[in-house]
């Protein structure tokens, strides 16, 4: 089951990003990673993620600048070691890709791994990804997109937690984590980050008549729009997988959005189609090792299929979209 953290995210004072802000640090942050059980642990879960990331590499060798984006959904207490090691792991290898690179998708710096980099993304807005933009991100000039359910916010703020909890998918009697207000979003965009839509309610979009489309996907960028104070380009539909969007979603994406994430996992490339984003559920629930294979592509072979559709919804998405919105 989730923790709830109501109340406990801003009684910690704020002195830095692993000083006494309560984040642990040193071998506090290895223990809550599970990172360290033991050498041969991780000995043996690289030797099974190895060669299929091998194998993929191989296959995305000769496609350029590329990059892999990250969804973190609630990060509890016990699992912010974890998150400490990613921000650390990605900014050792210069790996990590800001929102606004991924339009032009530029070389790797000078003296960074050959490995691609990663672009951060959060979502559902649970109020434990503001405390890691703050903590965790902004010492380090690290920017991130936040997808956030305008409604939910609405129902957050009233209180109500079993809508948020029905509209989420949470199963019955699981406590769902706290999410932000309207001021941490604001605060995010003053900062720097990125605020995308991810629908009003949370609402799976295959198959929904048109009507509840425009709802879903262009009241929401309104909406977001107004709270921030500026054009909406990103969007990530719910759900993320291949039967959670349909080729007329996706037109409606088109309308409104200039990007749109998927849940499907890949590589992204300059030949990737904006509306067709890749990424990578960073699950906090499960071992480190196998982590470290999400991000060596260990995993994508499992997705070759759901990739193909995905692109060719988004090639024929400009064609199904009547008007494009203003997203620049």
């Amino acid at each position: 089951m989730r923790r709830n953290l109501t109340g406990g995210l801003h009684q910690a004072p704020e002195s830095g990003p692993f000083g006494t802000s309560g984040w642990p640090r040193g071998r506090e942050a290895k223990r809550l990673a599970g990172a360290w059980e033991s050498a041969a642990k991780r000995q043996i879960a690289k030797a099974l993620y190895r060669p299929a990331a091998l194998a993929q590499r191989m296959l995305d060798r000769d496609d350029g600048p590329a990059y892999r984006a990250l969804i973190v959904h609630d990060v509890a207490p016990e699992n912010l070691g974890k998150v400490e090691w990613l921000v650390r792991f990605l900014r050792a290898g210069c790996r990590v890709l800001a929102p606004a690179d991924v339009r032009s998708l530029p070389a790797a710096p000078a003296g960074a791994r050959s490995r691609p980099r990663c672009l951060l993304t959060f979502d559902d807005g649970f109020l434990s990804q503001a405390r890691v933009a703050r903590t965790l991100l902004d010492p380090y000039g690290i920017k991130a997109v936040f997808f956030i359910c305008p409604v939910l916010i609405d129902r957050a703020e009233r209180g109500d937690y079993a809508s948020v909890a029905r509209s989420l998918g949470y199963a019955p009697r699981v406590s769902v984590p706290p999410l932000m207000g309207w001021r941490e979003v604001r605060a995010l965009a003053a900062r720097g980050h990125i605020i995308g839509a991810h629908t009003q309610t949370h609402r799976r979009l295959i198959g929904l008549p048109p009507v509840a489309l425009e709802g879903e996907i262009v009241t929401c960028a309104n909406r977001l729009a107004s709270v921030v104070g500026g054009p909406i380009a990103w969007f990530a539909y719910p759900f993320g997988g291949i039967d959670s969007i349909d080729r007329r979603a996706l037109g409606c994406v088109a309308t409104r959005y200039q990007y749109c994430c998927s849940g499907i996992r890949g590589l992204n490339t300059a030949s990737t189609p904006p509306l067709a984003i890749l990424r990578d559920h960073w699950d906090l629930e499960a071992p480190l090792p196998y982590l470290e294979g999400v991000l060596e592509g260990a995993l994508d072979w499992r997705y070759a299929l759901a990739r193909r559709r995905l692109r060719r919804m988004a090639s024929h998405a400009y064609f199904d979209a009547p008007a494009r919105g203003s997203f620049d």
